[in-house]
């Protein structure tokens, strides 16, 4: 096992670093856009960001290879078939870093026994970061305070959550169909599961959307640490090993549901 805990002053350090570097771009209106194979969009702030924390995880943890949303898509596929490997989305949001919503995030995760064990995700533009996992329990640490413990809610609130750029027809039917008293409210990026793990709103389903591992597996950490749970739809857990690097359909909730 990795241990979290002797590094983790350093570990909250070096996405400070990385949320600098992406404020410097936003604060200046500076984002040069490029468009990736994907046809998603790529700017110099991911890039910053990307470099700050795959240097300074590989200082920290030499033994533990990283995968990047901007690595090397031939190594990232290989890393993944692995035991032990850190998942890192240098700007989850990107869309929203171009729209300034301020709905924008850093996010690593440490994969450990298949599943995430530790996780921060960190919203600069909003000044607050989120961190931990099952062993340690989550926080919420605004800038320039101290962390609090955070906690999914003991009751069922009837709010659920959607995506703020990319709400798609099937994750709509299946709110219909299995939160049809919930309230929606649309939050970008990784906030969402944050936001149930801090105990404002019920679940976040996404259905037939092209997330990547990347894209759930910080916020999978921190709301499971909160008491959460994060599943398929049918209750089998997420495959962090798979090939084609998706994360495929899941729902993320509170264990009011």
């Amino acid at each position: 096992m990795v241990n979290i805990q002797e590094h983790l002053d350093e570990l909250l350090n070096m996405v400070q670093k990385a949320d600098q570097a992406i404020m410097e771009v936003y604060d200046a209106h500076a984002a040069v856009v490029e468009m990736k194979a994907d046809n998603t969009p790529l700017t110099q702030a991911d890039m910053a960001s990307h470099h700050i924390i795959s240097k300074e995880l590989a200082r920290l943890f030499p033994d533990v290879p990283v995968v990047s949303e901007e690595g090397d898509r031939e190594a990232n596929t290989r890393i993944v078939q692995g035991k032990t490997f850190w998942l890192v989305d240098p700007l989850d949001g990107t869309k929203e870093f171009l729209a300034r919503t301020g709905h924008f995030t850093v996010c690593l995760a440490l994969i450990e026994n298949d599943q995430p064990s530790f996780g921060v995700v960190s919203a600069p533009a909003l000044g607050v970061t989120y961190y931990g996992g099952r062993s340690m329990g989550s926080f919420k640490k605004p800038a320039g305070q101290t962390a609090q413990p955070i906690r999914v809610s003991g009751q069922k609130l009837h709010k659920v959550l959607g995506s703020r750029s990319e709400l798609d027809e099937q994750t709509k039917a299946y709110i219909a169909e299995h939160f049809a008293d919930a309230e929606l409210q649309q939050i970008g990026s990784q906030l969402k599961l944050p936001h149930i793990a801090e105990g404002l709103a019920d679940a976040y389903p996404r259905i037939g959307g092209p997330l990547h591992l990347w894209d759930l597996a910080a916020g999978q950490a921190i709301l499971e640490g909160a008491g959460g749970t994060v599943s398929r739809p049918d209750g089998s857990p997420i495959d962090y090993h798979t090939a084609t690097l998706k994360a495929g359909d899941f729902v993320a909730a509170g264990p009011s549901l």
